[in-house]
């Protein structure tokens, strides 16, 4: 079975996303995208990349995105398109072409700035930025990385950026951080028994990490320097393989953490109080979710047949009700809050 992997949503009415072949493990360069909010969708492939597989997909619009690719064999690369993928190239043929280097991601914070992150090679992380579009890319030095652990190493597409903060999660359960857009990173212990599955933040200063183990789950205040443990309630986790994402709000409706997992992790849940709450309100697995914003949220997910792949668009979601005042002067209260469907006065 094939599955939608990765999800990349520059505008409302625009989204891009990766195909992959898990089950298989086969290479596998296939892509889709829409201009009109998924009303119709285009599917296509690389067709100079044979070999490789999307380790993400990043888009600035409908016409310009780029493949972060790996290779079973050895190696990766970078795939670019600025004409809606009538064509792509490799811009930098000089980067992640170790036998032992592994892309992980890369992201763009503007159309000139981007950075991209592999695995560790000779002893640190393979980080690559861009100051002219992607054209040419320069390795970040050593010193400027924290040290990596043994056996440690990046995970495919577990990232999440603020503005020009990025924070990726590593297999050793640590957290890195970038706020100068890939110059130079720190890095903190986040769990010490799991993996870090997924990442989000809500602000610069607030967001969540979910591990790998049952009920890691992790916050912080202070923009990912330090996290701490805390309760929540309701359904909810990550597995490898399985998004959490913060969707921005708008008029009306607040914003919200968005969570899900595949395998043993077969459905999704929100929340819209900085992760204290979270109400859980489908029973697929889901590979990956994308969002603009609460109206326009998209969700991957393995084919129901194979070779296919399936991808799912948001139509609404509940939203919690304040306390508000009776007429009579009296105030009331109505629980579960937020609710996916009864409620009690």
């Amino acid at each position: 079975y094939k599955e939608i992997f990765d999800i990349s949503v520059p505008s409302p009415n625009v989204a891009w996303a990766a195909v992959v072949d898990s089950f298989a493990q086969r290479p596998n360069q296939e892509y889709v995208r829409t201009s009109d909010g998924g009303a119709n969708w285009q599917h296509d492939t690389i067709p100079n990349a044979s070999g490789y597989t999307f380790a993400n997909i990043y888009a600035r619009n409908y016409d310009t995105a780029w493949a972060c690719m790996w290779k079973k064999s050895a190696g990766g690369t970078i795939f670019r398109t600025y004409n809606g993928g009538n064509t792509w190239e490799q811009p930098d043929p000089t980067i992640f072409t170790s036998t032992g280097s592994f892309p992980d991601f890369i992201h763009f914070f503007n159309d000139s700035v981007g950075v991209t992150v592999g695995d560790p090679v000779s002893g640190y992380y393979e980080i690559y930025t861009t100051k002219d579009g992607g054209n040419t890319w320069v390795r970040t030095p050593k010193a400027n990385i924290a040290d990596t652990i043994s056996g440690e190493a990046a995970l495919t597409d577990v990232f999440c950026v603020k503005n020009d903060t990025l924070w990726f999660g590593t297999n050793k359960g640590r957290i890195y951080r970038t706020t100068d857009k890939g110059a130079t990173w720190t890095v903190s212990a986040v769990f010490t028994t799991a993996g870090v599955a997924g990442i989000a933040f809500s602000s610069g200063s607030t967001g969540i990490a979910f591990g790998s183990a049952v009920n890691a789950f992790r916050k912080t205040t202070d923009g990912g320097q330090t996290w701490s443990q805390f309760s929540a309630q309701g359904y909810f986790g990550v597995s490898y393989g399985g998004s959490v994402n913060y969707v921005k709000g708008t008029a009306g409706k607040p914003g919200m953490y968005l969570a899900g997992g595949k395998n043993n992790l077969r459905f999704s849940s929100y929340s819209i109080d900085e992760g204290a709450t979270w109400i859980s309100f489908d029973t697929l697995q889901h590979s990956s979710y994308g969002a603009y914003d609460v109206n326009t949220v998209w969700a991957g997910a393995y084919g129901s047949a194979t070779p296919s792949a399936n991808i799912y668009k948001m139509m609404d979601f509940a939203v919690g009700i304040e306390t508000a005042k009776a007429s009579a002067g009296k105030t009331f209260s109505v629980f579960p809050n937020p609710t996916t469907g009864w409620l009690s006065f």
